[in-house]
């Protein structure tokens, strides 16, 4: 997807078209590639619209000069007692009422510094109606400042009259002309009676050679510099997204979700899923009750009949069971099942094969099953007994079968249709 960036260079303002702010923007394609660059208001954005029917990714960069950047160690014993008093540890930097600024505030780690960003709540409400007033919704504002590199510990970014300014705590943007002076009280030389640490590093970037050896004079530590080649934007957009950077849509500034077309789909076949689901186990349950109903009946049924054929015995409590021990047919199989089964067997073989040898036989009556060992003369053979005996009724299970010494030795278990 393409992602837009909006350089706000300004407050918002009412005009005839509703409120409008000064800006830049750059609509890059997602493989990074530019597709157009511009400068002016939010409005002329609008009539514009480079992205055409497909809405891009919003990125909007505050200006620094317009929010307060800095870090602060607060105590607590939970991320949620830490950013519960941000607010009152923040406060005293600021000259207007803290209730009517908008704090935003990186990742919160017990004794570490926090980084926040303060903001006039109104001005970004504004920023943001200017934004959406031509139909767009960012995710994400930061400080443009915060776009800055941060392979040294300083980045200074020349920009007209201006420099923009990173550093471990700070964000913003300052005259030129000061920028020697900044950066001789951010870095101090070190005492001489101070064990030595590495001195920091500095990077420059645009700027004329003269202004960067005026740096040098006054930085303690190493200066990389570099030539500033593309506009501003372009440069900043290029180190999206920057390692700590802020992003000021927290709490009630919070983008609603985009609602994507692939999760809408997934969420259909999940809803479909649900209905089958729900479907299919109240069919389950059906079938159960049903079943219920039906034992409930048949034991209504056995005992009218216990009654009807005994009238004088005790009504038992498995009526169905009773009947059949006073019939005469037990619940396990009957011992006579052996003499079938064998009897089975010796016929398949007498009429099937010749030249078998029985190993071993034996009979269990709980399961009314007759396994026997026997030795054939080759697998033709026992697929013949197996033929045989399924012929007669008897079911049967070929446990193993394997070639030994010339005759194939097979182990079956038979049992009565």
């Amino acid at each position: 997807m393409a992602q837009l960036f909006v350089r706000l260079t300004g407050r918002p303002h009412e005009t005839d078209e509703g409120l409008d702010a000064p800006c830049e923007w750059l609509l890059r394609e997602e493989g990074g590639d530019v597709v157009v660059e511009g400068s002016g208001s939010l409005v002329d954005l609008g009539h514009e619209a480079p992205w055409g029917d497909d809405t891009p990714d919003v990125v909007a960069l505050a200006p620094v000069e317009r929010v307060l950047c800095l870090s602060r160690t607060v105590p607590g014993r939970s991320v949620s007692q830490i950013a519960r008093a941000l607010p009152f540890a923040v406060e005293e930097f600021v000259t207007q009422d803290i209730e009517t600024m908008h704090l935003a505030h990186g990742p919160i780690t017990r004794g570490r510094p926090v980084s926040c960003v303060l903001v006039d709540r109104q001005l970004v409400t504004d920023w943001l109606a200017a934004i959406r007033s031509i139909g767009l919704s960012p995710a994400v504002m930061a400080p443009d400042a915060g776009l800055l590199p941060d392979a040294c510990e300083i980045t200074v970014l020349f920009e007209g009259d201006d420099a923009l300014l990173r550093t471990p705590g700070h964000l913003l943007r300052i005259d030129r002309r000061a920028l020697p002076g900044t950066l001789a009280a951010i870095a101090p030389d070190a005492p001489n009676d101070t064990p030595a640490v590495p001195a920091a590093r500095l990077e420059v970037i645009g700027g004329t050679p003269a202004q960067t050896d005026a740096l040098r004079q006054v930085f303690p530590g190493e200066v990389d510099a570099q030539p500033l080649e593309e506009p501003v934007l372009r440069f900043l957009a290029s180190h999206y997204p920057a390692s700590g950077t802020i992003n000021m849509l927290q709490g009630a500034f919070a983008p609603a979700r985009r609602n994507r077309g692939t999760a809408s789909r997934w969420r259909a076949v999940a809803a479909l899923a649900a209905v089958w689901f729900l479907l299919f186990t109240g069919m389950r349950f059906g079938e159960g009750l049903w079943a219920d109903h039906r034992a409930d009946a048949l034991q209504a049924d056995a005992a009218a009949l216990f009654r009807e054929l005994y009238p004088e015995a005790r009504p038992p409590r498995n009526a169905y069971t009773e009947m059949r021990r006073r019939v005469g047919q037990p619940d396990q199989p009957a011992a006579a099942d052996f003499e079938l089964l064998l009897g089975a067997l010796a016929l398949a073989i007498d009429a099937a094969l010749e030249g078998v040898e029985l190993r071993s036989l034996s009979y269990s009556a709980g399961r009314g099953e007759l396994t026997t060992e026997l030795s054939l003369r080759e697998y033709a053979d026992l697929d013949r007994l197996r033929l045989q005996l399924e012929a007669e009724g008897v079911v049967v299970h070929i446990g193993s079968a394997e070639e030994q010494d010339g005759v194939v030795r097979a182990r079956l278990r038979v049992a009565m249709g």
